[in-house]
Order: C-alpha cells, then structure tokens, then sequence
C-alpha cells in the first residue's frame, strides 16, 4: 500500500511541474534558458506550497 502512494505522489508531482513550466512558457519577460528554469522551479514550488495549504 505505502509504494502505491509514492508512485502516485511521483506522477503528481510531474503533472504539477509540467503545468508551471507550460505557465513558465507563456511569459514575455523570459529570455535565456537559466531564467527559464528559474521561474519555472519558482511556480512549480508556489503550486506545492498552495496545495499543502488547502489540505
């Protein structure tokens, strides 16, 4: 049962990174991929942070 969860939390997370980085995408501001990356890991860890907060 506890391996299940992991897995399950491991897709989560995925999809979670995924949606930040195709928001990450969508800005103007971003010019090099350093800062891609940075924004990126920036929205992904705010969208952890508000789902740990409503559960």
């Amino acid at each position: 049962m506890r391996r299940v969860k992991k897995v399950k939390r491991a897709k989560t997370h995925k999809e979670l990174f995924d949606q930040a980085l195709r928001a990450a995408l969508r800005v103007d501001f971003i010019n090099t991929m350093p800062e891609l990356k940075l924004y990126t890991l920036s929205l992904y860890e705010a969208m952890k942070w508000g789902q740990e907060q409503t559960q």
